[in-house]
């Protein structure tokens, strides 16, 4: 154990710094001394107490912060001096022994290298310009702050394609990494989805400039390879990845656009900026659109509101795809893919419209601006309509809204403050009462539904559905659904919105409109007709009513509400910071 496996070949022909062998050192023995870890900064004062336990122990993966006098090192949650010296100095990871209060021996780990954490999964870490390494999937995680401290962390904390720093092995494998501490965030990985689905069968791309496709990486230098191709030229992706005898490559256009195409050329997708990673699985291919930051919002905002919006709801609107991005950067669900979020409607619809002029100036005009509340990004909720209250997430079986997302009326004249009761909300949404959301077609609507459409293979057919509970703010948050042989229950505006779309016959609109849907519009209505199967719904309102109503937010701009008031009337005490 005194000496770690060597690292895989390719590993070690292209690591950035030199790697000194781990090695053994003894030290003197002598008393311990253990002291509760702070948040970041390492700083003993006081009296020191002998730790009491004398059983053996090794405490792997820990990080050595100082063997000056000393030896101090920080180890699950807690941070420790021990009397003693060592052979020299030495600062990083080391398994320790201890027995009968005392270290015994150390274990240092030096081989490493330096990178950008590019991917991960339980078993493997992707660094940039490297590639893929095997994990030993419980591998240490320490940030390194900008004042030189350490404090423990964990991989989930980081950023794909941003948090970079020290990779340790042992074994072949990566035991720990040190990141160092991100000063910023300049760009973001976006998964782009085959509509529902993460892989594409195939992948067709042309570009409206000179496009380069390559493929390699540092640890493959030999095979790295790459292609530049005319505009307008259809790429068949496979036919590179083929030539190039490898399974990833990435596409850049420089400053042009790359489209997505069918294998005749004819484009399915807006011009991407940046660049596209191509990965090959036996699944099938995955694809990973990387941009600024800010070119990311430009992206989205006509993706998610109309250009004809208020200006001020327009920057808005920026403000909160900024925060909302953000605030999705350390998230896990695509870690094994090397994204930060997708491009669908379950983060933010992204380039389903391309960019405007308005659009891009009002990114432009709030550049940098995210919302935070006690210092911590909010999670940005927003959607269409609101019915005239905003609601909790409570609607979603969480019980805890944070403060900022207060349910609220959003009525210019509030007379009703509850309208849980039936008989209350019965006598809302019949009305149409002036409303910032009034003049969206969605603020109220009227559905038609033939139960004879769902059925159930144990229960039989639909006969009854019964609203068994709604919020203050009258949305639906448990629904009774009565079958020939039985009934259920269920809750979650998304899982009853689409429930009820199945049988959805028509969608009648404020403007009397028809529209075709895959659900009802929100889950704030009423049972107000029954006849055999068939049932009328009345309801209001667009989305899921948690956050920034965006016709609301509209009206208000277009009432001389300047974007910060509105930012500040849907997220109660959130500020605005620039990050």
């Amino acid at each position: 154990m005194a000496s770690l496996y060597p690292m895989p070949d390719e590993v070690i022909q292209h690591m950035k710094r030199k790697s000194k062998l781990s090695f053994a050192v003894i030290i003197i023995p002598a008393a311990a001394v253990c002291i509760a870890a702070a948040a970041a900064v390492l700083s003993y004062s006081g009296t020191y107490s002998v730790q009491s336990d004398t059983a053996y122990s090794l405490m792997e993966n820990a990080y050595i912060t100082d063997t000056t006098d000393d030896i101090s090192f920080i180890y699950d949650g807690e941070s420790y001096t021990y009397k003693g010296t060592v052979a020299e100095e030495y600062t990083g990871i080391a398994d320790i022994e201890t027995e009968g209060g005392r270290i015994t021996r150390l274990y240092l780990k030096s081989d490493s290298l330096t990178g950008t954490l590019d991917a991960y999964t339980d078993s493997t870490v992707s660094i940039t310009d490297y590639g893929q390494v095997p994990s030993s999937g419980s591998s240490a995680c320490y940030i390194r702050h900008e004042d030189g401290t350490i404090e423990e962390s964990d991989i989930s904390d980081a950023v794909i394609g941003t948090s970079s720093g020290e990779f340790v092995f042992e074994k072949g494998k990566v035991c720990a990494v040190i990141f160092d501490e991100i000063s910023s965030i300049t760009d973001i990985r976006v998964l782009l989805k085959n509509e529902e689905q993460i892989y594409w069968k195939s992948v067709y791309l042309k570009a409206d400039s000179s496009l380069t496709i390559s493929s390699g990486t540092a640890n493959a230098a030999s095979s790295a390879s790459s292609a530049l191709l005319n505009s307008d030229e259809v790429i068949n992706i496979t036919k590179y990845l083929d030539s190039f005898d490898a399974d990833e490559c990435v596409a850049d256009c420089g400053e042009g656009l790359i489209y997505l195409c069918d294998s005749e050329g004819i484009k399915i997708s807006e011009g991407y900026e940046g660049t596209i990673k191509i990965t090959r699985t036996d699944e099938g291919y995955v694809l990973v659109n990387t941009l600024h930051l800010e070119d990311y919002v430009r992206f989205v905002l006509p993706s998610e509101m109309p250009e004809g919006f208020s200006y001020e709801a327009l920057k808005a609107q920026a403000v909160c795809a900024r925060t909302f991005a953000c605030s999705q950067m350390k998230s896990t669900v695509y870690a094994e893919y090397g994204a930060n979020l997708d491009d669908s409607t379950s983060y933010q619809v992204y380039n389903s419209s391309g960019t405007n002029e308005t659009a891009d100036k009002a990114v432009y005009d709030t550049s940098g601006e995210v919302l935070t509340y006690d210092g911590e990004l909010i999670t940005c909720y927003y959607y269409s309509t609101s019915p005239g209250y905003t609601t909790g997430t409570d609607v979603w079986e969480d019980d805890n809204t944070p403060d900022y997302l207060a349910p609220k009326g959003t009525l210019i004249d509030l007379s009703i403050t509850d309208i849980s009761g039936e008989k209350d909300f019965l006598e809302f949404i019949n009305q149409t009462p002036d409303s910032y959301d009034s003049d969206s077609p969605f603020y109220r609507w009227t559905a038609v539904l033939n139960l004879a459409n769902i059925s159930d293979e144990k229960l039989g057919a639909l006969r009854k559905i019964t609203v068994t509970e709604r919020n203050s703010s009258g949305y639906v948050t448990e629904l009774s659904c009565e079958y020939e042989s039985g009934a259920i229950s269920i809750s979650n505006e998304n899982i009853i919105r689409s429930f009820l779309g199945s049988a959805l016959d028509s969608l009648t609109l404020s403007d009397d409109s028809t529209r075709e849907f895959g659900s009802i519009p929100s889950a704030c209505f009423a049972i107000t007709d029954t006849d055999g199967y068939t049932v009328t719904l009345t309801g209001g309102g667009f989305g899921h009513g948690v956050g920034m109503s965006q016709y609301g937010a509209d009206a208000m701009g277009e009432a001389g509400f300047g974007y910060e008031e509105i930012l500040g009337y849907y997220y109660t005490g959130a500020v605005i910071d620039v990050i």
